[in-house]
């Protein structure tokens, strides 16, 4: 097609077309009715400050400043809705805290989902857990799956073939 006929060329007007507030309402019903996607990206809305809760109006304001304490409760209802985006981001969240335990139940929701970077995840676990058979396991599954940083967690195992090192 030529650019030129191109009908939605015009992406600007296009965009000020959206009715954002209206958008949004629909976007937490879908989302309050268990639809996964939509809980997802209420979370991204959070997440980039394109929306937040005024706990005096207890409505929803338009600014542009992150709450990762909303991001956070949205992905994980999305997570919990099985939505696989979301459970990497709230399993990451979680090992990022070293909560280790929880980021092992999220990645594995990802692992029965056929993830290779949850697979990842939890070879990155299971090292820190010592355990090298199972963090082996695990990052030949997510080189498997084409998980390039799987390499890293192997290149380890072999270089430390007994323990992990103690720093």
């Amino acid at each position: 097609m030529n650019p030129a006929n191109d009908p939605d060329r015009d992406y600007y007007n296009k965009f000020n077309r959206i009715n954002f507030p209206e958008s949004l309402k629909r976007l937490k019903v879908s989302a309050r009715n268990g639809n996964a996607d939509s809980m997802f990206v209420m979370g991204r809305l959070y997440e980039y400050g394109l929306v937040d809760y005024d706990i005096f109006t207890r409505r929803d304001v338009y600014q542009l400043m992150p709450n990762s304490e909303r991001t956070y409760k949205w992905f994980k209802r999305a997570a919990e809705a099985g939505h696989l985006e979301a459970i990497k981001i709230v399993g990451n969240i979680e090992y990022s805290c070293k909560d280790y335990k929880k980021a092992h139940e999220w990645f594995q929701m990802g692992v029965q989902q056929g993830d290779g970077h949850c697979h990842k995840k939890l070879g990155d676990i299971y090292w820190h857990w010592n355990n090298r058979t199972q963090s082996e396991k695990h990052y030949q599954m997510a080189w498997q799956k084409r998980q390039w940083s799987a390499l890293g967690g192997l290149c380890w195992l072999k270089v430390f073939s007994c323990n992990k090192p103690s720093i």
